[in-house]
């Protein structure tokens, strides 16, 4: 079992071989009759196109390959692709035009208005007969100018969206940047702070130190020559008590001899 191309299908008939893509949305389906693989108008299954059958490509790693890529790696395949491709493209617009185009529009609104009354159940059935029906009314533009509206009505609100929450996260993320570099300046500052206040303390209680051994030894100081003031005036003091006590007995004495040669002389007594 080999992988199709870009643009080719599995065969219903046998699934080592892989077929042209039918125009689902133009109402052809691909069916298996008889062992052969068709496009099928499924509202008119009368109406189908035969389609050329080509084994499938073996890639190394089962990937999806394109014509072109074919073109370089395999020519003798991608000729024989390139054959069905063309089978299709000169067979396929001679069935499509056994299909009046009123009958088309018809039969596309009809499946429109049965996929409506299911569309809960099968959303995307509905949506296939949709574009099967706008683009047989307003042409083939229709399914890009489609997909261009919910694009913008349903993709471009998300991401814009999306963009706005990208843009906001981008803001708290800076602003939290921002406040951690604050954060981290001021802790820095703080840190400095710290020790240039452990440093000023420091200095000023060796100051208060200094000072206060300053103002004993000026306190010790004071006392010493405070007991010297009084040292000197004690002596004074008792040198002038020593002088008064001697003058006081200096003048006791000399009253009291004054008083003594006084009583012993008695002058003669003269009778006349």
């Amino acid at each position: 079992m080999g992988n199709c191309p870009s643009g080719f299908q599995l065969n219903p008939a046998s699934a080592l071989t892989c077929v042209v893509k039918c125009p689902e949305t133009q109402g052809f389906d691909l069916r298996n009759i008889n062992n052969e693989p068709y496009c099928v108008y499924r509202d008119k299954p009368d109406v189908k196109l035969l389609l050329k059958s080509v084994v499938g490509v073996q890639t190394p790693d089962n990937s999806t390959p394109t014509l072109e890529a074919l073109k370089r790696g395999d020519p003798l395949k991608y000729e024989q692709y390139k054959a069905a491709q063309n089978d299709y493209d000169t067979k396929m617009p001679l069935v499509a035009s056994q299909i009046e185009k009123d009958q088309k529009v018809k039969d596309a609104f009809n499946a429109l208005q049965t996929a409506e009354n299911v569309r809960d159940q099968s959303p995307q059935a509905y949506q296939d007969a949709r574009n099967r029906y706008y683009t047989l009314v307003k042409g083939e533009t229709w399914v890009n100018e489609e997909t261009q509206r919910i694009a913008n009505a349903d993709v471009l609100p998300k991401v814009n969206q999306y963009t706005q929450i990208k843009t906001d996260l981008t803001t708290r993320l800076n602003q939290q940047q921002q406040t951690i570099d604050v954060v981290n300046s001021v802790k820095d500052k703080v840190l400095s702070m710290k020790d240039d206040f452990a440093y000023t303390t420091n200095t000023f209680s060796k100051q208060i130190s200094d000072l206060k051994n300053q103002i004993n030894i000026e306190k010790k100081k004071t006392e010493l020559q405070k007991v010297e003031v009084f040292s000197w005036v004690d002596m004074f003091l008792n040198i002038l008590i020593t002088i008064l006590v001697v003058g006081l007995l200096i003048l006791v004495v000399g009253r009291f001899v004054s008083k003594s040669k006084t009583s012993t002389y008695t002058p003669a007594t003269r009778y006349y």
